[in-house]
């Protein structure tokens, strides 16, 4: 119920944000329109990135990390840890058990301070915050602030260094990654959005990225075995992501299906997703830098490569979260001038997309094969864990 109640309300005020029906505001340096201080939807904005950071910190044994992390804080200054750990993550597991003695404070605070960073950064980056706000919910919330609390802090320090990507410092921008692999090893694939945000791409090489995506997603899984086996082979990457590969691939966790991932919500996505590069093309306004629509197909690559392998599905968040792609859906929602004698197609265009992704987020949760109902549900406090 927490979490639908969220999705109820972001859709409910995505439509009116579609409608205009604020100044929008932040201070934003993409949109010089935001001139007020504070406006009605950086309210609703703010509440809702509140609620999704105490539904995060605030859990009690719900998400799919505590059942690993717990133990570690528990043994974490003993020698019995067992290494594997990134040096950083380690760091703060000691700093929490030997000050605080509380598995369930250091939760409190990696999560305010990631989901802060990372809220934060969607209200001055996207055009429709509560929009995007929602695109994160259904897309992400699950799998990072709940799931991946070394991840969760690796993204925001790679968020809270962007600015050296506009600043063009790219040792700076290289020191930052480098200290965000002391969180999660994963940061190392970072490093290239130095070159590719907020770059101009041509519709040719947009096509070209966006048909490897598609082809990865539905087709690639031999593909990718055969690119992972030689990369393995070749030995030229990081240890601890040459043993997170092998480890999978011979699991059964890859090559699993969900529904709206084949079959009519693949051809619908798939419809969606040709939208938003006809709207890039076709219009003036859109073709600026700030719709982050290289980030978004790179991004797009890998999640296609995590439909088979979950575990380096992690790295879109880098380009999609990190590197703003996710603005990109804003193409769906804003106004372009193809539109221009008929507004209202636009936003029964917009509806529809966002209709699609709440029926895609409760397929997926309802899914048995993904079992995000036996991780999530019910969701419990630490508040009150003494009654569970």
């Amino acid at each position: 119920m927490v979490y639908f109640i969220f999705i109820f309300i972001t859709f409910i005020f995505s439509l009116l944000e579609f409608l205009n029906f604020k100044k929008i505001n932040s201070g934003n340096i993409h949109f010089p329109e935001r001139n007020a201080f504070i406006s009605f939807d950086g309210i609703v904005y703010f509440y809702l990135a509140f609620y999704l950071i105490l539904l995060g910190a605030l859990r009690y044994k719900t998400g799919r990390d505590w059942s690993g992390y717990m133990p570690f804080f528990d043994i974490c200054l003993t020698d019995e840890t067992g290494g594997g750990w990134e040096k950083g993550f380690v760091f703060i597991n000691n700093f929490f058990k030997s000050t605080f003695n509380s598995f369930y404070f250091m939760q409190f605070c990696i999560t305010f301070f990631a989901g802060t960073v990372i809220y934060s950064n969607i209200y001055k980056t996207s055009k429709f915050p509560i929009f995007t706000i929602f695109m994160y919910f259904v897309s992400f919330y699950l799998q990072t602030d709940m799931a991946q609390t070394r991840q969760f802090i690796a993204m925001a320090i790679i968020i809270l260094g962007f600015r050296f990507i506009k600043q063009k410092k790219i040792i700076s921008w290289i020191l930052i990654c480098l200290l965000s692999m002391q969180f999660h090893i994963t940061a190392l694939f970072a490093i290239p959005l130095y070159w590719t945000t907020e770059r101009k791409i041509s519709l040719g090489v947009a096509l070209f990225l966006f048909v490897m995506a598609l082809y990865l997603e539905f087709f690639g899984l031999q593909l990718i075995l055969l690119v992972f086996s030689i990369v393995l082979k070749m030995g030229f990457i990081p240890a601890r992501i040459g043993t997170l590969i092998q480890a999978y691939i011979i699991s059964s966790d890859y090559g699993k299906m969900v529904e709206f991932g084949s079959g009519l919500g693949f051809l619908i996505k798939v419809f969606f997703y040709c939208l938003m590069l006809f709207f890039c093309y076709i219009n003036k306004e859109n073709k600026s830098k700030e719709n982050f629509l290289l980030n978004f197909l790179i991004g797009f690559i890998f999640s296609a490569i995590g439909r088979n392998f979950d575990v380096l599905g992690r790295i879109a968040n880098y380009f999609l979260i990190c590197g703003n792609g996710l603005v990109a859906y804003n193409l769906i929602a804003d106004k372009t001038a193809f539109y221009k004698k008929a507004d209202i197609l636009r936003l029964f265009q917009a509806i529809i997309f966002v209709l699609f992704f709440v029926l895609s987020f409760m397929s997926t949760f309802n899914s048995p094969a993904v079992g995000y109902r036996r991780d999530y549900l019910p969701y419990k406090t630490f508040i009150m864990r003494e009654n569970y």
